[in-house]
């Protein structure tokens, strides 16, 4: 394990426990559960000391018993809303989200991400359930070291603003948020140019029906096309909701809050 932060391009640093850096960050943050605690030799801290923004990120953990074949466990953290339209901030912000503007930082177990810096005025939609996800994932990693003890956690990529990509170690951030981005972006386009005749399930067969696929010709085509489908039935469900609950009008004034002008197209860097 290192022994220092590490800094990468763009001004992305991270640390981990044991290490000055990672205990500095902590200073003041109070959980609500020993269970809480118990994670923190699997955390790690990531600063944005750069320009940009971090819209994306995934993390790794790395169980290795030194026989070259590592156990790898891997989380991403997305927000692609905050992706830039054009040379527009992207569509839709809020206080408290994951994205890492330029000095902020958090710490990311594998039960949550916590808000170091700045410290958020909404307290996190996750908090209450935290201790009980943290004992989850407390019996999970047991049974991850059962068969091989773990080494440590590391960024194996990110996602800035603009879409670009910095992979570290392979992982499958770059195609998981295009599949996120691709599913949501059809649902949405093809939800604003149907002709809606007041039937709801008619005009949701003609949304599922235009729906395509964008074209991303990369190493992992089936884990895109998995997140795609489930992107993409995220925001089917997402239009039948707001159909019912609030008629036509308004669903397409939340469409159109949601919808890119310029498509984000996540490049690798």
């Amino acid at each position: 394990m290192a022994t220092g932060s590490i800094t990468f391009a763009d001004g992305i640093v991270t640390s981990v426990h044991g290490q000055a850096a990672f205990d500095a960050a902590l200073s003041g943050l109070i959980f609500a559960d020993d269970s809480e605690k118990a994670l923190l030799p699997y955390g790690i801290v990531v600063q944005n000391e750069g320009p940009f923004t971090v819209v994306a990120y995934c993390l790794q953990w790395v169980f290795d018993d030194g026989d070259g074949a590592p156990i790898i466990r891997e989380r991403a953290h997305t927000q692609p809303f905050a992706l830039d339209d054009g040379d527009k901030r992207g569509p839709l912000r809020f206080d408290g989200d994951m994205v890492l503007d330029p000095g902020s930082s958090c710490l990311i177990t594998p039960a949550d991400n916590y808000r170091l810096k700045p410290v958020s005025s909404e307290v996190s939609p996750s908090s209450a359930s935290r201790p009980q996800v943290a004992q989850r994932e407390l019996a999970e990693l047991a049974e991850y070291n059962a068969k091989k003890p773990f080494s440590h956690v590391r960024l194996a990529a990110y996602v800035l603003s603009d879409g670009s990509c910095v992979e570290a170690h392979e992982s499958h951030l770059r195609e998981s948020l295009q599949a996120s981005v691709d599913g949501m972006q059809d649902v949405l386009q093809a939800a604003y140019q149907q002709v809606f005749d007041g039937n709801v399930a008619d005009f949701l067969a003609s949304i599922s029906a235009a729906t395509t696929r964008a074209t991303f010709n990369d190493r992992d085509r089936e884990q895109y096309d998995v997140l795609y489908t489930m992107s993409q039935n995220l925001w089917l469900r997402f239009v039948k909701s707001n159909m019912e609950k609030t008629g036509y009008g308004p669903t397409m004034v939340g469409v159109r809050q949601r919808l890119y002008e310029h498509r984000p197209y996540i490049k690798a860097r």
